[in-house]
Order: C-alpha cells, then structure tokens, then sequence
C-alpha cells in the first residue's frame, strides 16, 4: 500500500507502534518500518528503523531557511487587498476612503493603492456611460462584461501585490499620479 508522507503521518501520528509503509520518492519506492509520534497538527517525527531509508530520504534533504514575516507588511499588503477587491464589489467609494486615510511610508503600497483608486474612478466614468447606452439597449450586453473584466484585473491587481509586483490596470485613467 503505498501512502504519501502527509497521508501517512496523519494516519498514525498518535501511534507509538513500529508501522510498515511505503515511500515513493519520485524515482524509486522503498519499505521501512516507522515509528512516529507527535501531534497530528504539530510537528511529526520520523524514527528510521531501516539503513536502506536512510539512503534514499536524506535527513537534510528538506531543510529550508526561515521564513521572516514582517507584521506591519501583513496589514499593508491587507489594507492594499481591500482597495483592490472592495472597488468592484462596493464602488468608488471604498478605494477613495482608503487613498484619503492612508498615510504610511510604502511607496509601494501606495501606489497600489492608487492604481485600485483610479481604476474605481474610471470604472464609475465608464458605468455613467454605461447607463446612457442602456437606452439604446446595448449597455445590458456591455455593463456586465465591462465589470467581469474589473473582477478580473482587481485580482490580478490583488496577486501582483501579494507577489510584491508592480500592476497598471488596463484602460484606466490616470487620475491621481
């Protein structure tokens, strides 16, 4: 029975029992008897019992660097994620709220912020044009597309920030520079 290592330590993380299972490790499988203990949600540890594991899963295979995650990126990158997501969902009026309270020192965050601004803007244009062009009934076909497209950019705009990139919306007026 083959068992990926995820499967298999939640499976028997509270076992204190030797257990035989097997490992694929991409290019070859090998058997070995286990005993693992720990938490299931914590970290599990691994006891070789056999040398032939040992071969193949090198114990300083897995080793990363820490991860250091500043706190106050966290709410910046947050408050810029609200700007983005809440301008097609709520309107104009929540990027503008945003960009008139913000006023910390990320160049990069303000920008970001400024982008989803702009793109409100442009998009509130857009929908005044809109509603002109529902009296000639094609706005019914244009509207929704025209806001399926600011989904879309607003996360993608949204994946750039969590990425730390740099993002221009499409077709926007550059309101505030």
């Amino acid at each position: 029975m083959s068992l990926t290592s995820l499967d298999f330590a939640r499976d028997f993380a509270s076992s204190s029992l030797p257990t035989k299972a097997t490992f694929s490790t991409g290019m070859r499988e090998a058997e070995s008897d286990l005993l693992i203990k720990g938490p299931i949600y914590g970290d599990v540890e691994v006891f070789k019992r056999n040398e032939s594991f040992v071969d193949i899963m090198s114990e300083d295979a897995d080793e990363r660097p820490p991860v250091i995650k500043l706190q106050n990126e966290s709410k910046d990158r947050s408050l810029g994620s609200l700007a983005h997501i809440l301008g097609p969902l709520v309107g104009f009026l929540a990027p503008v709220l945003i960009y008139a309270t913000y006023n910390g020192d990320d160049e990069f965050l303000k920008s970001h912020i400024r982008e989803a601004t702009n793109a409100s803007l442009t998009f509130l244009i857009a929908a005044i044009v809109h509603s002109f062009l529902f009296v000639i009934l094609i706005g019914c076909l244009t509207f929704p597309v025209h806001w399926l497209m600011y989904i879309i950019w607003a996360i993608n705009a949204n994946s750039a920030l969590n990425a730390g990139q740099e993002y221009n919306y499409p077709l926007t007026i550059r309101f505030i520079s």
